[in-house]
């Protein structure tokens, strides 16, 4: 992307929204941004460092409380 190229914004409102692949790419990136110090740490997690099998149940969870009117990713 460069200064010139439009930024393409997309909500998910549904969990059928969510591709199974979105789905893991989610979880790895995360995982990576809790593992390197990031802040943004689900109650559901462990003290760092996690693993995909802490973060994906996580990303799942939020996938299914998928709303329109309610919760958006």
């Amino acid at each position: 992307m460069n200064a010139y190229e439009p930024v393409e914004l997309r909500q998910l409102t549904r969990p059928e929204d969510v591709r199974p692949g979105l789905r893991e790419e989610l979880a790895d990136c995360w995982e990576a941004v809790v593992n390197s110090g990031g802040a943004v740490i689900a109650a559901e997690f462990p003290l760092p460092p996690v693993s995909r099998s802490h973060v994906a149940p996580v990303v799942d969870g939020l996938v299914r409380a998928l709303d329109p009117a309610l919760a958006r990713m």
